[in-house]
């Protein structure tokens, strides 16, 4: 009866270290996914800001295109 015992108290051990690990290695990909997630954030703000002001720019050229025909037109 001692003897089982010994061999299931083993045996949860076993399982608890098991699982502890498993735990720890899940941690670790949850971090690594969460700073991969914040990095992608960062890198779509930084393409959204971008197209702003690609966005500015062209609005400024049309405007200014527009300017110069009704200057030409005028002249």
């Amino acid at each position: 009866m001692a003897d089982e015992m010994k061999f299931k108290e083993a045996s949860l051990k076993s399982v608890v270290t098991s699982l502890k690990a498993e735990n720890e290695a899940i941690k670790k990909e949850t971090l690594e996914r969460k700073s991969k997630a914040e990095k992608l954030r960062e890198e779509r703000m930084a393409m959204e800001e971008e197209l702003v002001e690609n966005n500015r720019q062209i609005a400024a050229l049309r405007n200014s295109l527009k300017t110069n025909k009704l200057d030409n037109k005028n002249s």
